[in-house]
């Protein structure tokens, strides 16, 4: 199974969060939600032929000072808690 995901944009509403820390948040939250994605796929949990055009994670809460790491495994949690439910199949996407 091959599967190809795109992430465009993360919104952190009320979390400034500092560009040097931008990048191991983005790295922790790849690393989170391609081990999901992995063990998804292995239970059969995966579908093929459909897409999310855009997830909208459940909101997070931290503890001050919680740091990017910790930060981009919850984002990842969260993200992927509503792939499920937000996806349709390839043939109603219509042009992009």
């Amino acid at each position: 199974m091959k599967i190809d995901l795109r992430i465009d944009r993360i919104v952190l509403d009320g979390y400034p969060l500092p560009a040097a820390d931008q990048r191991r948040m983005a790295e922790s939250l790849q690393a989170e939600l391609e081990q999901a994605l992995i063990l998804d796929a292995q239970a059969g949990r995966l579908s093929s032929g459909h897409t999310v055009r855009r997830a909208i994670g459940k909101p997070i809460v931290l503890t001050p000072g919680a740091g990017p790491t910790l930060l981009g495994r919850s984002v990842a949690r969260s993200i992927r808690s509503q792939l499920g439910r937000q996806s349709e199949p390839m043939e109603s996407q219509g042009p992009r």
